[in-house]
């Protein structure tokens, strides 16, 4: 039987990102209109979706301090439609520089810098501080660098796959049966 690469939900998930990649990439300017509604609601849905599989199947998904910061995050940016854009641009910004931080940290813990990594690092960061000194002139083009890396993601889940079947497909016809003597 032949393997599917639609196998597994998350694999519906994963076009579906794909496809607001697209989006993202096609119609910044509509879509960064849209954000503070969307991506408000997006957070405090997720927020208490995580909360009510704490508390009704006992799963830890996020940890619980990081989904009442959605939850916040996701009611402020609602309730401040009209600046909601500079708002995630800030956090946004924020994460980013953070997690650019995290990166360094390791990089200095490994004493090991690759040139990719370190270069990856340094665009974060550049990026980083363009959005968070003029959040609103930059958010559409950090929406298309979104766009392009959600579906950079989904081309690389399916080589993945695509290459995870090849090679079971392979060690299926290489497999020699070994008999004791």
């Amino acid at each position: 039987m032949k393997k599917r690469i639609l196998e597994h939900p998350e694999d519906y998930i994963a076009y579906a990102l794909g496809l607001v990649g697209l989006l993202l990439i096609l119609i910044p300017g509509r879509l960064t209109e849209a954000a503070p509604l969307l991506v408000g609601a997006g957070l405090l849905i997720w927020g208490v979706f995580d909360i009510a599989g704490i508390v009704f199947l006992g799963h830890v998904g996020e940890k619980p301090g990081r989904i009442i910061l959605f939850i916040a995050l996701g009611a402020a940016i609602i309730h401040n439609r009209k600046d909601g854009v500079e708002l995630m641009g800030f956090v946004w910004a924020i994460v980013a520089l953070s997690e650019a931080a995290e990166e360094i940290n390791e990089f200095i813990a490994q004493k090991k810098v690759t040139v990719i990594g370190g270069l990856l690092t340094l665009i974060s960061i550049v990026l980083a501080v363009m959005l968070l000194f003029e959040p609103f002139e930059h958010f559409s083009f950090h929406v298309r660098i979104l766009g392009i890396e959600m579906l950079l993601s989904v081309v690389a889940r399916q080589w993945m796959a695509y290459k995870k079947i090849k090679e079971s497909a392979e060690k299926k016809e290489t497999v020699i049966e070994v008999t004791p003597k």
